[in-house]
């Protein structure tokens, strides 16, 4: 948790709450990254990936004799998936948490059998865009190939039942979710007001984890009327 940030005042908003978010990632989607590819067959390696016009296009790097150039048309996705989940990520192990939460799947069909894309990013910013604007361009909202394991949700104690199913749901650890409600709760109290009001990218910035994750936590802060949505007025307590 980004601890220094709650002593700031907080601005109206980030770079994750402007109304031209997308159109900003699809722009640099269409410019192109290098992802970490990972195959049936072989070790992972790199290629250069871009989006044009609703199709995924990847590239061997510059340099490789005769490039392989492969594309996707996005129309075929019915899954964008978070995590290592696919049997393709099961044959290589992951080497960090970090990693984990860095890989993603498309799932689609080619020639009516099941296929997966399985990628990693090399940090959070390339994870979180290419996650949104792939999944804004095959119109499937991302989910979690499975819950966050009991075993790995340890200290739940605190939590009523829907706030463990959604963290367990959502891939975040109930002590994170604890710190930042009991922080949030504080700065409301020194405040003198019901609730803080914070916008999922400024909260972003407070949890220090992707905006998937930060999203479910601001959703489940929100009902419970511990955050308030920014442009409210405030409510003294």
């Amino acid at each position: 948790i980004n601890a220094e940030y709650m002593g700031l005042r907080f601005k109206p908003s980030t770079v994750y709450d402007t109304p031209s978010l997308m159109q900003d990632i699809l722009g640099f989607l269409a410019a192109g990254t290098t992802l970490l590819k990972h195959g049936r067959v072989g070790r992972p390696h790199y290629r250069h990936f871009r989006l044009v016009n609703d199709t995924l296009c990847w590239e061997e790097l510059h340099g490789m004799p005769r490039p392989k150039f492969s594309q996707l048309a996005l129309s075929n996705v019915h899954q964008v998936v978070l995590g290592r989940y696919s049997p393709v990520f099961q044959r290589t192990e992951t080497e960090t948490e970090n990693d984990f939460y860095l890989s993603f799947s498309l799932h689609y069909l080619k020639k009516q059998q099941r296929r997966t894309l399985d990628l990693t990013a090399d940090s959070d910013a390339e994870f979180e865009a290419w996650v949104m604007g792939l999944s804004h361009s095959c119109s499937r909202m991302p989910h979690w190939g499975r819950p966050l394991g009991l075993e790995q949700g340890a200290n739940s104690s605190g939590l009523d039942a829907r706030e463990l199913s959604v963290c367990l749901a959502n891939h975040v650890h109930p002590r994170l979710y604890k710190e930042i409600r009991k922080q949030l709760q504080e700065q409301a109290k020194a405040r003198r007001v019901r609730a803080m009001m914070l916008s999922k990218g400024e909260l972003r910035y407070l949890s220090n984890i992707d905006i998937f994750r930060t999203s479910a936590i601001w959703e489940e802060l929100h009902r419970k009327g511990v955050l308030q949505e920014p442009g409210q007025t405030y409510v003294p307590s």
